[in-house]
């Protein structure tokens, strides 16, 4: 069974006096998630995703395709990486079945991810969508998640996000306090209403995930046994 516990955390790395405090971390089955400590730090978790490639769609099966949206980061590199790869798949979603795989996205801005999320829109009728969530889907990769769920014909599966969504610290803003003993480095991000509820909490799945097995195979499994009843 999962063992869960979220708490706040003060963390200092070694050689510094300075703490930080860590306001999402997650204890499950033996790992801190936000920390990375775990009870077997060998034991192989399909949970998390190599970055590279940041974008990519592919074919698993003959109704399933697989779309990977790791970076939606606005720098100047990426804004072209992610347009070249927006308009060679903006045609090219034509299975049945998608996976949308956001694991370890560290979000970015609505400027690069609205046009995934609009070609999204578009595919969701008739297609299906399951999205792939994990604790390192974070700030605006959660708040896509939820514009996602919104759309209807998605299921979310994988993990609990972290919770990273309404609040952010952009822009390196710092002040030192009177006593030179603090600094504040003050949130430079307002979130909407709707994703202020998910601060610190995170996105719930539809579908849990097992840790221990492939992610993409445990979701085509649930994607045929959903065909088979829809087709009796």
């Amino acid at each position: 069974g999962c063992v869960c516990l979220d708490f706040n955390s003060w963390l200092s790395s070694y050689g510094n006096k300075a703490f930080y405090m860590n306001r999402t971390e997650r204890f499950v089955n033996g790992k801190f998630l936000s920390s990375n400590y775990r009870k077997k730090p060998f034991e192989k978790s399909f949970a998390h995703v190599p970055f590279d490639p940041p974008y990519q769609l592919k074919w698993l099966d003959t109704n399933i395709q697989y779309l990977k949206l790791t970076n939606f980061n606005a720098s100047d590199e990426n804004k072209v990486i992610s347009k070249q790869f927006y308009n060679s798949i903006k045609d090219s979603l034509t299975a049945s079945n998608l996976i949308v795989d956001l694991r370890n996205n560290g979000g970015g801005y609505y400027s690069i991810s609205s046009q995934f999320l609009n070609l999204l829109r578009r595919y969701a009728d008739p297609g299906k969508i399951y999205a792939l969530l994990n604790y390192k889907t974070v700030s605006n990769a959660e708040q896509f998640s939820i514009k996602l769920k919104d759309i209807g014909n998605v299921t979310l599966l994988g993990e609990q996000t972290m919770g990273r969504i309404a609040y952010g610290h952009n822009y390196g803003t710092k002040f030192t306090l009177p006593s030179k003993k603090f600094m504040i480095t003050p949130t430079d991000l307002g979130g909407e209403p709707k994703d202020v509820v998910y601060e610190a909490v995170g996105i719930p799945v539809n579908i849990i995930l097992d840790q221990s097995k492939d992610w993409i195979e445990q979701v085509k499994v649930i994607i045929q046994q959903k065909s088979k009843i829809s087709n009796n």
